[in-house]
Formats: structure tokens, sequence, C-alpha cells
């Protein structure tokens, strides 16, 4: 079995510079058990959540770009009293 936590946000970007940009959002969060026998999840709570993050745009092309990513999320569980912070530093390829 797992831990699967899973959120829907409402996110905002700002460049600061050319390459630099910051981002940050707000939304809900869900936290629940899946099993591996293919059997129903388990629902453990709902919760809000928060997003921050920071973006340094490596490589700007005509239809894509690059980016290196800092992303810190938090969810917040009632009924659990519990906090659930996550992190990532990621690599992004956009492309338009």
């Amino acid at each position: 079995s797992a831990l699967v936590q899973h959120m829907v946000l409402g996110v905002a970007q700002l460049w600061v510079t050319p390459q630099l940009w910051l981002k940050g959002g707000l939304g809900v969060s869900a936290l629940y058990v899946s099993y591996n026998d293919g059997g129903p999840d388990d629902a453990l709570d709902d919760g809000a959540a928060l997003l921050g993050a920071l973006g340094y745009e490596l490589v700007s092309a005509q239809h894509f770009s690059l980016d290196l990513q800092l992303r810190l999320a938090g969810a917040s569980y009632k009924l659990l009293g519990e906090e659930i912070t996550t992190g990532m530093v990621g690599l992004g390829f956009n492309w338009y």
C-alpha cells in the first residue's frame, strides 16, 4: 500500500527578470491510502493546500523552454491533525 496526496491548485506566476520567475497558489488536497491489490482506495481526509515555487529559465527557444525549478507544497488536514509538506527540484520542459 501507499500513502497518496493529491492537490488541485489555482496558481499565479510572476516573472521577476526575463529568466527568473516566482509561482504561488492555493487550493484543496486529498489524502488516501492506495492498495496494490486492486482494491478500492481508503480516503483519509481532505484539506487546504498551498504551493510556492521558484524557477530559472535555462534555455528559451522559439517553440520551447527549459527551466530549473524548486517547488514546495503543503497541506493541512483537520481530521487527522496533520500537516504534510512535499518538495521537488526538477527540470521543466515547456513547448508552445
